[in-house]
């Protein structure tokens, strides 16, 4: 474990403003080198813990804000309270929800890792992409409606809600599609962003949009990267073939953060280290982050304290979020 004593400077070496508001290069605050794993597929965090996801070995391991592993929990196999594939979390401050993608199923556990029920779904959750709300489930499907909707205490499922947005096409029996969401509640609304497009939506919980909000320069600066995509290497027309842009989204404090998979600055290179801060109150893109690292997995934001998996050093990084992000003084 090793804690920055840059944390006290606020990494503010800044560009000029841009289409992305002003960029803030950050500095991590604590780094934890403790974990022996090829890959965190999953973090989620509530006002106390942030929960890393290691998908192989079905492990959950716990930290607080300053990078601290607390504890762990999870358990690789085929009973009760067991996983085979957790692919994705979410933490209230009363509960950690997790979906099982081999065995279709949500498992509840309390906070500090302890059994309490399993929900079977009736359909898959795409690319493990959920949250919950006041006792239900909204995750991303891939069917006529993007957005479904379960009772986590009897398991009904609702009628879904949200924008399809067709597959473009197969190409050499590689199914490819621009339909993929991510879900995060936004006070009593349900907060919908596509991840190939500049598009988020709020809904209520009763699925009727209240708002939405689009970012012609980021749609744009997603177009670009069209062009450097692995379409040309399958002979695919650019503009017909989508990437995944946003590789993981946030709520903290009335503001969304986006995790890109690639830099505006160079779209050609992969290089997950790019944050976008979007103001949801005025809907403007007002600040974008950049990590030291090249490749990131997983991020999640919580009381101005952000957490994130640097693939490229196999490390866990906990960085304090400038209080100028959030409109005050440092």
């Amino acid at each position: 474990m090793y804690i920055s004593a840059l944390a006290i400077l606020l990494h503010s070496c800044s560009s000029s403003h841009s289409p992305f508001g002003e960029t803030v290069y950050l500095q991590p605050e604590a780094i934890n080198n403790e974990l022996v794993v090829d890959m965190i597929h999953s973090i989620s965090a509530n006002d106390h813990y942030f929960t890393f996801v290691h998908s192989k070995t079905c492990r959950f391991y716990v930290f607080d804000s300053l990078g601290n592993l607390q504890f762990t929990f999870g358990v690789k196999g085929k009973g009760p309270a067991e996983f085979q594939w957790p692919g994705g979390i979410f933490m209230t401050d009363s509960l950690t929800i997790i979906y099982d993608e081999v065995r279709k199923s949500v498992l509840q556990y309390t906070v500090d890792g302890k059994y309490k029920k399993e929900v079977v779904l009736k359909t898959g959750v795409s690319h493990s992409r959920f949250c919950f709300h006041r006792g239900y489930l909204y995750f991303h499907a891939m069917d006529e409606y993007p957005v479904k909707k379960v009772d986590m205490e009897s398991g009904e499922l609702f009628k879904g809600f949200g924008e399809f947005y067709p597959p473009y096409h197969t190409v050499k029996d590689r199914y490819f599609n621009n339909m993929s969401w991510y879900l995060h509640p936004y006070g009593e609304s349900i907060l919908a962003v596509n991840a190939q497009h500049a598009e988020v939506n709020i809904y209520n919980t009763d699925g009727i949009l209240l708002r939405k909000l689009s970012f012609p320069e980021l749609e744009k600066f997603f177009q670009i990267l069209n062009e450097y995509s692995v379409s040309d290497l399958l002979y695919t027309p650019p503009e017909r073939f989508a990437l995944i842009h946003i590789s993981d989204i946030s709520i903290d404090r009335d503001k969304l953060f986006l995790l890109l998979t690639r830099s505006p600055e160079d779209p050609k290179q992969v290089q997950i280290n790019t944050i976008l801060v979007i103001d949801l109150k005025s809907g403007n893109i007002n600040d974008t982050l950049k990590l030291p690292g090249r490749m990131y997995f997983g991020m999640a934001v919580r009381n101005g304290h952000c957490a994130v998996y640097n693939y490229s050093d196999a490390q866990c990084e906990f960085y304090r979020v400038p209080q100028k992000i959030y409109g005050q003084k440092d």
